[in-house]
C-alpha cells in the first residue's frame, strides 16, 4: 500500500528520476490541484455559507495528509536507516516465546489499523456520494466547493471535475492511512523490542543453565561455564539494549514534527467542526461532519496508545530508573556473587 501511495521508493534517493519518481509526482500533483483549488475557494470566493464551512472544516484533514507526505518525503534516509536496524539479527526473537510476544504485541495494532481503515472509507463513501443523496448533483454543485478556470455547472466540465475530486480525496484517504498505519507500527516494534529484551533478562539464569546442561564436558568446571555463558549473554542485552535505544531515537526523529502536526490540526478541526455542526442546518452535512469528528479521534489516539506503550515497556527493563521488575527477578535466582555483580554490572550500563 505504501508503494501504491507514491511513498516506498525503492532506493536510498526518495527523489530519484525513474518510473516510479514519475508515479510519485504524478500524485503529488493530482492531491495538490485539489488542495489549492478549494484553497482559493475558501479566502477569495463567494457561494453557499454552509457550503464552504463543510469545506472548511475538512480542509485541515486534506492539509495534514500533505505535510505527512512531505514530513515522509524529508526523512525518508531515517526511515531506510530504521529498516536496516530492524532486520539486524540482535532484534530478532530469539524463540518461540518471543516470537508469540512479538506477535501480540502486533494485535492491538492490527485492530487499530482494521477499525481506522473501515471509519476512513465509511466517511469517504458518504461524502463521496453525498451528491447522490441530496439534490446537490442536479444544482451543479461539487462534493468540495472549489474554484476551477471552466465553469463547472456545464456537461461534461461537472462529471469530469466530480471524478477528480472522489479520485484526490481516494487518494489523500490512502495516504492517510498508509502514513498514520507505518508510524503506529514503528512505535509498536519499538515496545515489542523491550518486552522482547525484558524476556531475556527474566528468563536469563534458566535459559543459561538449560544450554550448559546440554553441551557440558565432565571436564569443564559447571559454575565457571554457567558463570562464563551468562555473562555472554548479559554483553548480548547490552548490545540488544543499545540498538533498541538507537532505534527508538530514529523513530523519534521521525515522528516528531508528524505527531505535532497531527496534534494541532486535530484541534483545530476539532473546533471548527463542533461549532459547524450548531451552523449547519443540512443533515448530512451533520452526518458527515461528525463521522470526520470520530475518525479524527481515532487517527490521533492511535499515536497516543502507542506511544503510552513504549512508555510502559520501557519501565519494565530499566528497573533502576523506573520500577524493579524483570532485573530484580533474575538476582532471587543467582547464586553467585560473581554472577549478582555481573547483573549489577548490567544495571549499572543501562542506567547510562
Amino acid at each position: 500500500m505504501l508503494k501504491f501511495n507514491g511513498i516506498w521508493p525503492k532506493s536510498e534517493e526518495y527523489y530519484k528520476f525513474s518510473g516510479y519518481f514519475c508515479y510519485q509526482l504524478y500524485y503529488q500533483i493530482a492531491l495538490s490541484v485539489h488542495f489549492f483549488s478549494n484553497l482559493i475557494e475558501i479566502i477569495f470566493c463567494k457561494g453557499d455559507f454552509n457550503d464552504k464551512l463543510l469545506s472548511a472544516v475538512l480542509f485541515p484533514e486534506y492539509f495534514i495528509c500533505l505535510i505527512k507526505r512531505q514530513v515522509h518525503s524529508m526523512k525518508w534516509k531515517t526511515v531506510v536507516a530504521i529498516l536496516k536496524d530492524l532486520n539486524r539479527e540482535e532484534l530478532q526473537p530469539r524463540n518461540a516465546k518471543q516470537m508469540e510476544i512479538f506477535n501480540n504485541a502486533f494485535k492491538l495494532w492490527t485492530l487499530s489499523f482494521n477499525l481506522f481503515f473501515s471509519m476512513q472509507y465509511i466517511v469517504s463513501f458518504f461524502f463521496l456520494f453525498q451528491p447522490y443523496f441530496t439534490d446537490s448533483r442536479s444544482r451543479g454543485k461539487l462534493i468540495f466547493p472549489s474554484w476551477y478556470p471552466v465553469d463547472v455547472s456545464k456537461f461534461p466540465f461537472y462529471d469530469i471535475v466530480h471524478f477528480y475530486q472522489m479520485y484526490a480525496i481516494f487518494l489523500a484517504a490512502m495516504s492517510t492511512i498508509c502514513l498514520d498505519s507505518f508510524c503506529g507500527a514503528l512505535m509498536t516494534y519499538v515496545a515489542a523490542e523491550c518486552d522482547i529484551l525484558c524476556d531475556t533478562l527474566e528468563n536469563l539464569y534458566e535459559e543459561t543453565k538449560g544450554k550448559v546442561d546440554q553441551t557440558l564436558s565432565p571436564k569443564i568446571d559447571y559454575e565457571l561455564e554457567i558463570l562464563q555463558r551468562l555473562n555472554d549473554t548479559l554483553n548480548e542485552c547490552v548490545i540488544h539494549h543499545k540498538i533498541i535505544l538507537r532505534l527508538s531515537r530514529k523513530v523519534s526523529d521521525y515522528l516528531n514534527l508528524m505527531v505535532m502536526s497531527q496534534c494541532f490540526v486535530y484541534v483545530s478541526f476539532a473546533s471548527f467542526a463542533l461549532f459547524a455542526l450548531t451552523v449547519v442546518q443540512s443533515e448530512t452535512s451533520k452526518f458527515i461532519m461528525g463521522m470526520s469528528l470520530l475518525l479524527s479521534f481515532i487517527q490521533l489516539f492511535q499515536y497516543c496508545w502507542m506511544g503510552n506503550e513504549v512508555l510502559v515497556k520501557v519501565s519494565s527493563f530499566i528497573p533502576v530508573i523506573v520500577r524493579p521488575i524483570s532485573i530484580y527477578n533474575t538476582l532471587t535466582v543467582l547464586d553467585s556473587p560473581q554472577m549478582i555483580q555481573s547483573v549489577l554490572h548490567i544495571l549499572l550500563k543501562m542506567k547510562r
